[in-house]
């Protein structure tokens, strides 16, 4: 008995029971179901966050790995959900412990053997708001504006109870629906710190991964990377429409409708492909269940779930069952918050000269890149212009050799697509989660890792130097000679004005420019073969495939534009004989397209 004493006293020492570990009323010092030698140092219990109600906000915190860490910075991570633990993260994304089934017994509590974040920085994980993950009291929450002030008061709180964290650097994490929790959140702590007159929360920068931040704009483009991987195809797209259509419209005319009928777009792709993963392309939901269950089970249905309670200091819950991975509750309470717009406040915290990351993965057809770029180009931010027009540049990692994504950045904002990733950006792609940390405690911006991360050269190389016929710019793109267009400057351009009649011969496919500097024009195309017509605004534009105001597909018959009629006043046309090529039999065929334009004659009253 003495020596099993003597043992456990040993093995205090020589883990968290140390001078490296600080005491407090909410260290773990054990857990149910490890098997290593030593925990790492961390705390877990709840605080009350609520003046006017009893709500306890739990949240788990890792102190930083290195012994040196004194000065180490704080970040914070919150799922999203609405309704979503934070415990995924720990357990699953980026915390230092993992759980597993064991061979003999239930479960298996184990370090990671991938990198945590904990070994960057303090790590908090919150479950909130109440009602989420081991979070309890009542009554639920319904609005942002509660849930700002419940996190303020829990960080003013935290700190109290933490005072060492006072004047470190901070910095808030996030994914999903975070997307709204976590600009509304620093947009709160740093009001406070205005309304206070000091810096009691040393906020730095604000990461966000595959953020839920523009409901109409993402909830309707969600159907597009998987219509790009063939997961649907066209004969789907008259539904979606449908299904589109009425998501449009409910957020006007039945907006406590619009959150189940926006979400019917996505089940019904599930519905249609096996139950596709929606947050990952790459994958069924059969693949993820067991990659997150055993967290969930451990705290659900554990055969010493009451000492694991314990253990983490939630044993006094008024919930049952004392843990939900994702909460229905919290949902529906917020359920009138769910399609509510949230990009104005990046707008605010970029005008305030806030540090913001926005990242996505790749293969996420829910909240990824589509979806994220439709509202960032609308959002009217300082720099927004220079923003998009600038070259995306290569997130080269440390090695030199690995690519962690794409960027374009502004002074205080970046955005980041992240390959080899869905929408659990840290569980899928570890090295690129890690590495954007690092730089942000660092930088507070991403760091290019290599000699360069531009691919303007490349660029300009591509498009064969203008083909000597215009000047490549900084960003890579070419400004083309006049008379000349195409991101290459290889297309000749014609100027059409009143009286211009032309026959334009042709073998196989090929492509003709025409700008249109006339206002008072009927322009008549007229083609023996099937065309392809673009057309834009301005007489300097380039309408392509990708870009135009205006497109009709394998026109045949004689077309006129009248300014009246289509809303056009001096413009520029792009035509493409797509039927001058017969691929069965590998045949170029000739083709005859007439151009003419007209003055049209004002009538005189």
């Amino acid at each position: 008995m003495v020596c099993r004493q003597l043992f456990i006293v040993a093995l205090c020492v020589s883990s968290i029971c140390g001078l490296g570990c600080p005491p407090g009323a909410h260290r773990v010092d054990d857990l149910e179901y490890f098997d290593g030698d030593a925990l790492p140092c961390m705390y877990a219990g709840t605080i009350n966050a609520g003046d006017a109600h009893d709500h306890e906000l739990f949240y788990w915190l890792f102190r930083q790995e290195k012994n040196d860490a004194d000065d180490g910075p704080l970040v914070v991570w919150l799922n999203g959900g609405p309704g979503a633990s934070s415990m995924l993260a720990n357990f699953v994304f980026h915390g230092p412990l993992r759980i597993s089934r064991g061979s003999q017994e239930d479960f298996r509590v184990h370090l990671s053997e991938e990198p945590s974040w904990s070994k960057y920085a303090n790590m908090l994980y919150l479950d909130q708001p109440v009602g989420t993950g081991f979070s309890y009291g009542e009554p639920y929450l319904t609005t942002m504006e509660q849930l700002e002030e419940e996190f303020v008061t829990f960080m003013l709180r935290f700190l109290d109870t933490y005072p060492e964290f006072k004047g470190r650097d901070l910095l808030l994490t996030g994914e999903s629906y975070g997307g709204k929790y976590l600009p509304a959140f620093t947009l709160a702590l740093l009001k406070h710190n205005d309304k206070v007159g000091k810096e009691v929360f040393a906020l730095k920068s604000t990461l966000i991964g595959d953020p839920y931040a523009a409901p109409l704009t993402q909830r309707t483009s969600m159907h597009a990377l998987a219509f790009a991987l063939n997961i649907i195809d066209a004969s789907n797209m008259p539904q979606i429409a449908a299904l589109e259509r009425k998501c449009q419209e409910s957020l006007w005319g039945n907006y406590s409708a619009s959150e189940d009928l926006c979400g019917s777009i996505m089940d019904y792709i599930e519905a249609v492909t096996g139950r596709t993963m929606q947050y990952d392309a790459r994958s069924f939901s059969i693949d993820w269940d067991p990659v997150e269950q055993p967290m969930i089970d451990y705290f659900t249905k554990s055969k010493r779930l009451d000492r694991i309670l314990e253990q983490i200091h939630v044993s006094k819950t008024t919930k049952s069952p004392a843990f939900e991975a994702s909460s229905s509750r919290v949902g529906e309470a917020l359920k009138l918050d769910n399609l509510k717009d949230y990009s104005h406040m990046y707008r605010e915290l970029i005008e305030r000269r806030f540090h913001l990351l926005v990242y996505a993965g790749e293969f996420d057809m829910k909240d990824g890149p589509y979806s994220q770029e439709g509202w960032l180009r609308r959002l009217k931010f300082p720099g927004a212009e220079n923003f998009w027009n600038q070259s995306r540049s290569i997130y080269w990692l440390k090695d030199g050799k690995t690519v962690g994504g794409y960027y374009r950045e502004s002074e205080y904002f970046t955005y980041l697509t992240v390959p080899k990733a869905g929408h659990y950006v840290p569980a899928n792609n570890g090295p690129a989660a890690i590495s954007m940390l690092q730089d942000y405690i660092k930088d507070r911006k991403l760091r290019c890792h290599a000699q360069s991360c531009s691919v303007a050269t490349q660029r300009c190389e591509a498009m064969d130097n203008c083909s000597g016929h215009g000047t490549c710019l900084g960003n890579g793109e070419c400004h083309c000679n006049e008379g000349w267009k195409g991101a290459d400057c290889a297309l000749p351009t014609q100027v059409i004005t009143g009286g211009y009649h032309k026959q334009h011969k042709s073998v196989g496919g090929k492509w003709f420019s025409f700008a249109v500097d006339c206002s008072n024009c009927v322009l008549t195309i007229d083609t023996q073969l099937a065309v392809d017509i673009y057309i834009s605004r301005g007489v300097d534009s380039d309408p392509n495939e990708f870009v135009n105001d205006i497109h009709l597909k394998s026109q045949s018959t004689t077309l006129r534009l009248d300014h009246e009629h289509w809303g056009l006043e001096r413009y520029s046309v792009s035509i493409y004989t797509v039927g001058g090529i017969n691929e069965e039999e590998n045949a170029y065929i000739p083709n005859i397209l007439t151009v003419s334009s007209n003055e049209k004659l004002q009538s005189i009253a």
